[in-house]
């Protein structure tokens, strides 16, 4: 018969974070942490990767929209 014998460890009820990140064996270098600017405006600028696409000005609705009662279905008109 053959005896095994185990060896437990408690862990400490405090853990310190020491702060440092490791991947592997690599570690990253992340620059420091930026608090976000008490004003948060909008300049209303869009900016997708490096492109900055120009959008058309906004229309608003226009302030008649009576139905003329006509139905098109792509380019078919059913008779109702």
């Amino acid at each position: 018969m053959m005896t095994v014998t185990f060896e437990v460890k408690v862990t400490a009820p405090q853990t310190r974070d020491s702060g440092k990140v490791r991947m592997g064996s690599m570690s990253p270098s992340f620059p420091a942490v930026r608090t976000t600017p008490a004003q948060t405006a909008d300049d209303g600028k869009v900016r997708m990767g490096s492109m900055s696409p120009a959008f058309p000005a906004a229309r608003t609705t226009p302030a008649q929209t009576a139905d003329s009662g006509k139905v098109r279905l792509g380019s078919m008109a059913p008779v109702l």
